[in-house]
């Protein structure tokens, strides 16, 4: 390695300040990819509850009791929160709407993610 005049040091050093920016990109893009990962997570897991939570709500109806209580007690048991639950139809010719929500912390800061399905058979 040349030195130049009047410089003592030269570029000594500054591969390592190119390695602690390299190193400090890369914990920012690891940090950004498991906080992505848990979005998925958390969304995969509002979207299953949701399905089952409608499914039990329409078994419900069909055996002739309360679809939405049903529905919040099974919301209850997969940690999710029964956000809205309607039904239309009479006990023959039902449908079920549920939507359901649960909250993700990161940062300190909660994000809500809710999913809605249906359950149920109406004929028109």
């Amino acid at each position: 390695m040349k030195k130049i005049a009047g410089d003592p040091y030269g570029e000594q050093g500054s591969a390592s300040v190119l390695m602690v920016a390299a190193l400090l990109a890369a914990c920012v893009i690891a940090g950004l990819a498991m906080w992505m990962g848990a979005v998925v997570n958390v969304r995969t897991h509002v979207s299953g509850a949701a399905d089952l939570v409608a499914l039990s709500a329409a078994n419900a109806q069909r055996d002739a009791l309360p679809p939405c209580q049903a529905a919040k007690e099974v919301a209850l048991e997969n940690q999710v929160e029964l956000i809205d639950c309607t039904t239309s139809g009479d006990a023959f010719d039902f449908a079920v709407s549920v939507t359901v929500g649960q909250r993700l912390a990161i940062f300190g800061n909660d994000f809500p993610v809710s999913q809605t399905a249906h359950a149920g058979w109406l004929c028109e």
